[in-house]
């Protein structure tokens, strides 16, 4: 790769350039000058080397050996090395700085880059170069999650240019990132409002309904975090594209009703509650909510006088099929009211009259996930999601549960595989909400593990 730099000076005629300073290393650029000219870049380096032992503190001689390595192929090191040099001399000098910028970049040194066009932003008087330093920091940050310090840049490019577009996305984004919604709310519909304006009567935005998408986004998620449903609804309608429309989705009553139906379907109660009151939240005359609160209020109540008049009734019954009902009812009353051993066994004595009754194998497994014998529930939970003869539903469920149960042991690995097997309805949506958890919860937990070396290290 070919490398350029720009300096406000230029070494045309050098005599002149250095006939103010001292010019005991004058001879030897001369020298490289020709050699350069006569292509022996190696030569001209020794000869730039000359000069600078002999005028050590010529930050010009330092800046000509720079421009050599740059025109040399694998000389991006020694390039650097020479900038180093030229900014040590001459810290003002942007060009420099902006070049090694460049630089680190190409050899993907990302933190050494932000840090020069850092200084090159610092020594800057231009307010546009000092935007555009500022910008190329933002890009290389989000680029490479290096976020610590990406509020400072995205604040320094706010006061240079307050309506600029990009910048007040980037505001939005990352303060709509650290839960600062307020913040992201203002910039996102002082952003929308000059979308509109420039959209006057006649004309058209200078984006598309695509391109605005992404403000619409960002407006749209700070309603959100902040409560404000009917604002969020609006402004996510204008956002439905492309790649928002997932992320709309993940945030709409109806997603958090289907989630609370995946839970409910594998007992858990509480969870599925937590799904119900988001949901609620947004939109509180949801009827299909309120009947699933009604169910799981039931399954919370004293089970004790049903499950103690369906065992008189089971002791009357002799119809063999309708005992079999009656012991799954049994079984799932029992499993209501934590009765677990006497579930399994209701179970068990249901699946001896009707064999294929999965909701009872199903019960029995959960059963035993809950009475600490997770991996005879895992045992049991694959061998029904094999069943060649199992409907789609059913073997998402089984293994949407057997991925519960290994996320509670912690075996991440193995949960992860079987939420990706949960692909279907409901399931689908509750089983990519639990793997989020997980890959998020698993980098908490790297983030700490180096925190922790770090510090031994200290």
């Amino acid at each position: 790769m070919k490398y350029s730099i720009i300096f406000f000076l230029t070494f045309c005629c050098f005599s002149a350039a250095f006939a103010q300073k001292d010019d005991s290393g004058l001879s030897y650029i001369i020298k490289a000058e020709q050699l350069k000219t006569a292509n022996n870049l190696e030569g001209a380096i020794g000869a730039y080397d000359q000069a600078i032992k002999a005028d050590p503190n010529n930050y010009q001689y330092v800046v000509l050996k720079a421009k050599i390595y740059l025109q040399m192929k694998g000389k991006q090191e020694e390039a650097i090395q020479t900038l180093e040099k030229v900014v040590s001399l001459k810290p003002d000098l942007v060009e420099a700085h902006e070049q090694l910028a460049k630089l680190h970049m190409a050899k993907n040194k990302m933190p050494e880059a932000v840090k020069s066009f850092d200084n090159a932003y610092k020594y800057d008087n231009d307010s546009k170069n000092k935007f555009r330093f500022k910008m190329n920091i933002i890009k290389i940050c989000l680029k490479s999650k290096m976020l610590t310090d990406i509020g400072k840049h995205i604040a320094n490019a706010k006061e240079i240019a307050p309506d600029d577009l990009t910048v007040l996305y980037y505001d939005a984004k990352y303060h709509n990132s650290i839960n600062k919604y307020d913040v992201a709310k203002t910039s996102m519909l002082k952003a929308t409002q000059i979308l509109q304006t420039q959209q006057t009567a006649g004309g058209t935005a200078n984006l598309d309904v695509r391109q605005q998408a992404k403000f619409y986004f960002e407006l749209g998620l700070a309603h959100y975090k902040l409560d404000e449903f009917q604002k969020a609804e609006v402004a996510f309608e204008k956002a439905n594209h492309g790649p928002f429309k997932a992320r709309i989705m993940r945030m709409s009553p109806l997603y958090y009703m289907n989630l609370a139906v995946a839970y409910f379907r594998v007992y858990e109660m509480d969870k599925s509650k937590q799904m119900i009151d988001i949901a609620l939240k947004m939109q509180p005359n949801m009827s299909a909510a309120h009947e699933l609160l009604v169910k799981i209020a039931a399954t919370k109540t004293d089970q004790t006088p049903l499950i103690t008049q369906l065992k008189l009734a089971l002791d009357a019954e002799r119809n063999p099929m309708k005992r079999g009902g009656k012991l799954a009812d049994m079984a799932e009353h029992e499993f209501e009211a934590g009765h677990y051993p006497e579930a399994i066994a209701s179970a068990e004595e249901c699946l001896k009259i009707q064999a294929n009754n999965y909701a009872m194998f199903f019960i029995k497994a959960i059963s035993l996930q809950r009475l600490g014998k997770g991996e005879d529930a895992i045992k049991l939970l694959e061998e029904l999601a094999n069943s060649p003869q199992l409907d789609p539903e059913s073997k998402a469920q089984y293994n949407f549960a057997e991925g519960l149960i290994y996320a509670k042991s912690a075996n991440v690995k193995m949960a992860i595989t079987s939420f990706k097997k949960a692909q279907y309805k409901n399931f689908k949506h509750a089983a990519f909400e639990e793997v989020q958890l997980l890959k998020k919860g698993a980098k908490e937990k790297e983030e700490e593990k180096e925190e922790e070396e770090e510090e031994e290290k200290e």
